[in-house]
């Protein structure tokens, strides 16, 4: 089915941070568990990179089921070394990245802080009713 998506990105020297989310048609959504579509977003994105995972832990953000991963980006001549966070409320899943060429900035103070930063209001997600 359709599907909305909405991106926010900058670029910190060589650093990149990102906030995207996504609204699918709430029937698509219904029909998968929440790990298999979690595992398979990291899927689609590694196979999309020529990646390599390197570690991932299922966990709750808000309650919400989620998924953060570390992995490495192939595509280039240099290796790029990225952090994600899936996180599913209703309808809508929200990814926050962070890529660096620096393997050991995945961790940094910095990018714990944007990862962190990321809430989510209990009543946002599910665009088809209305959510805020």
């Amino acid at each position: 089915g359709k599907q909305d998506k909405y991106t926010f990105q900058i670029y910190k020297g060589q650093r990149s941070f990102a906030v995207e989310y996504s609204d699918y048609p709430a029937a698509s959504i219904a029909k998968m568990d929440s790990h298999t579509l979690l595992a398979g977003g990291r899927d689609g994105l590694l196979k999309s990179v020529n990646g390599t995972l390197e570690k991932e832990q299922f966990l709750k953000v808000g309650g919400l089921p989620a998924l953060e991963f570390r992995y490495i980006d192939q595509r280039k001549p240099q290796a790029l070394y990225g952090r994600m966070l899936s996180v599913i409320n209703k309808n809508r899943i929200f990814l926050v990245s962070f890529q660096s060429l620096e393997k050991g900035a995945r961790d940094s103070e910095e990018v714990n802080a944007f990862f962190s930063s990321f809430h989510i209001e209990s009543n946002s997600g599910n665009a088809e009713e209305g959510g805020k």
